[in-house]
């Protein structure tokens, strides 16, 4: 998953990082520091598993869709 071209085109097309918020939105139940856990973990792909609820939100705080996120043409 290409979460960190993601948040950079984020970053590019509105001068935000969005990193934190959209940790907080993946893992509204975890702590902050498993929310830093849990972000470092996905963008290091050593995430085993995530769910297409995940993947919708990624998408819409990022402003990209699906196919940009997993590279398909």
């Amino acid at each position: 998953m290409r979460i960190i071209h993601a948040m950079a085109f984020y970053e590019a097309n509105t001068g935000y990082k969005i990193e934190k918020e959209l940790s907080a939105l993946l893992w509204p139940d975890r702590t902050k520091s498993a929310q830093y856990q849990n972000m470092k973990r996905l963008k290091n792909g050593q995430t085993l598993t995530f769910t297409s609820e995940m993947v919708q939100t990624i998408c819409k705080v990022c402003m990209v869709d699906a196919n940009f996120l997993f590279n398909i043409n």
